[in-house]
């Protein structure tokens, strides 16, 4: 019976050491808390430091409540934008609050998979800026945050639309909207949730120009702290899901979404029959204004466009009014050809951009006249620049109408073909200097392409055109079998790229003809072969003459044998002693 009793309690001591064991294994991880450093910075109302210094928003409200079921220990690591990124990237600290996600970055940082909230870039201003297109910002003072993930998506827009603003970079982005509300930048860009909490106490206005949507995320350094994006994933998906928790009311307290008022019975079912009435109006509305924004985008896009367009065009355009004269709009081509400044050719008469007086009213007598008759008005025209040097520009012109169709503007886009004459001559000079070279010489100049069809020819041989040859191929214009000549020396200085030199020989009109024959590839711009470029110089004369030298040379071998033969015949005959008849045996 003792011994029994023994097992029984040693039975129980067992299961309670187990049951403590389970226990303290269900106890809270806080049991051992987690010294965790998180970099924070100034950026209201998602992370920033209130009045005793205290940090408050929604980023640090989320994380703190995490810490709270987790029990981590959290020390706050307080800096510019640019030192929290230079810290997390060394990992001088385990999390970064408030940080946008992008494939660049990822490279650099890990990241929670679930997003805190959305965002996006937002350009502010002074109200009745005029801002209101990218483009407006060129030549601008504008304020942008450094090292933001903003600031690098409207720096890459910049330079995509060749926009040239001054960039003053900030630590903060109050350091930025500071800048604007005194006048020391024309425009400060910002993320959507900033603007929208402090524009007002800036007294700053919302453009139309928005930008990069992205996440917003937590943050720990490459490699390092992984436990800690799983563990605020799982509370984020948790807190996200359900419409009470503490998540939607920090958003209420950052972003005032909700004011609750209580209002009587009675006014609500004054509200129920207003609303009743007012339903298929507010419908009407809807379907209006949907209309409405639909055509106002569409007008927008393609203002834009135009605008984009009219700026980023290599050739120069004025607008002009057509009575007046005097420009009304120029784009950076028309500066940069005249040598003038946008503000020095906007508002005055185009007299000045010409050679002269009697310059200006004879094109304004001849546009007048073709604008009248076709609508349209093209010329090749010369003009003065402003350090007094005059250029040829080729101009095209056409009118703008108003809804009576009178014309009201003349656009004219201006090319400079200063060059493109000054080449043209030099072309042509060229061209006499060399016909005037091979004027009456036996030399033949020609192109060919790719298939060997002739394409340009200068002094044909003897019986054929230029007309006749272009277009034709060699087997179409000699023999078989001197076209079979031609064409593999021709086939092989395109296949190997070099030059290829040989004596040939014609049958013309059933004569032998000669033709010392030289070609090389032609090259485009990539280094391709295009054809080839040939010259032949008949020398027909020359073998002939050649030919009866080496006739009359023979010849003259031979009476030379002769002579020789008959002065030996003569020296024997006077030998002393020696008849004839010796002479002959002895022959």
């Amino acid at each position: 019976m003792l011994i029994g009793s023994k097992v029984i309690i040693s039975r129980l001591v067992s299961v309670a050491l187990m049951s403590a064991l389970l226990l303290c294994s269900a106890l809270p991880s806080h049991a051992a808390s987690k010294k965790i450093k998180v970099g924070v910075y100034d950026n209201y109302p998602i992370a920033y430091p209130d009045k005793d210094g205290k940090f408050q928003g929604l980023s640090i409200e989320v994380l703190e409540h995490i810490a709270a079921k987790e029990g981590w220990d959290i020390e706050y690591v307080f800096g510019t934008w640019k030192e929290c990124l230079e810290r997390l990237e060394k990992g001088e600290i385990d999390i970064q609050v408030y940080i946008a996600y992008s494939k660049e970055r990822a490279k650099k940082y890990d990241y929670t998979q679930e997003s805190l909230l959305s965002n996006w870039g937002v350009v502010y201003t002074q109200p009745n800026s005029g801002i209101e297109m990218i483009t407006d910002l060129d030549g601008k003072s504008i304020a942008l945050l450094n090292k933001a993930i903003h600031t690098t998506a409207i720096v890459k827009l910049f330079e995509s639309f060749d926009i040239k603003p001054e960039i003053i970079y900030v630590d903060n982005h109050k350091k930025g909207f500071k800048l604007v509300q005194q006048e020391k930048a024309d425009a400060v860009v910002t993320n959507r949730i900033f603007g929208i909490t402090q524009a007002k106490e800036y007294s700053l206005e919302q453009t139309p120009i928005i930008f990069n949507p992205i996440e917003i995320r937590y943050a720990m350094p490459k490699g390092k702290n992984l436990q800690f994006a799983r563990v605020i994933d799982k509370y984020l998906i948790e807190l996200k899901a359900d419409k009470n928790s503490m998540y939607y009311a920090s958003l209420d307290r950052a972003f005032h979404f909700h004011t609750r008022t209580v209002f009587p019975d009675w006014l609500k079912y004054i509200a129920v029959i207003v609303l009743g009435v007012l339903f298929l109006v507010t419908v009407l509305i809807i379907i209006l204004r949907k209309q409405v924004k639909s055509k106002a985008d569409s007008l927008k896009m393609s203002e834009d466009l135009m605008k984009s367009t009219f700026l980023g065009i290599k050739e120069g355009i004025l607008i002009a009014d057509t009575s007046t004269r005097t420009i009304e709009q120029c784009n950076k081509a028309a500066e940069e050809l005249w040598g003038y400044k946008r503000d020095e050719l906007i508002g005055n008469n185009t007299e000045f951009l010409h050679v002269n007086r009697e310059a200006y009213e004879k094109f304004g007598s001849m546009m007048y006249a073709q604008m009248k008759e076709s609508g349209s008005f093209h010329s090749d025209y010369e003009f003065k620049r402003k350090d007094g040097t005059t250029f040829t520009a080729e101009l095209s012109m056409t009118g703008l109408y108003d809804n009576s169709g009178e014309m009201i503007k003349l656009i004219a886009v201006f090319r400079d073909i200063t060059e493109r004459i000054r080449a043209e001559h030099d072309l042509l000079m060229s061209e006499e200097r060399f016909r005037l070279a091979l004027k009456d010489s036996n030399i033949t100049v020609f192109n060919q392409d790719m298939d060997l069809r002739y394409t340009w020819v200068y002094n044909p041989n003897p019986g054929l055109s230029a007309d006749e040859v272009i277009g034709r191929t060699d087997e179409e214009l000699v023999p078989e079998e001197d076209a079979a000549v031609l064409t593999e020396m021709k086939r092989r200085a395109i296949e190997h790229g070099e030059e290829q030199q040989k004596t040939i020989r014609f049958t013309v009109g059933g004569e032998p003809s000669y033709y010392d024959l030289r070609v090389e590839p032609m090259f485009d711009s990539d280094g391709s072969v295009i054809g080839i470029i040939g010259v032949s110089n008949d020398i027909t004369g020359r073998k002939n003459a050649e030919e009866e030298i080496r006739n009359k040379s023979h010849d003259l071998g031979e009476r030379v044998k002769e002579l020789n033969c008959l002065y030996t015949l003569s020296r024997l005959i006077e030998s002393p002693g020696l008849s004839l008849e010796d002479v002959f045996k002895g022959s």
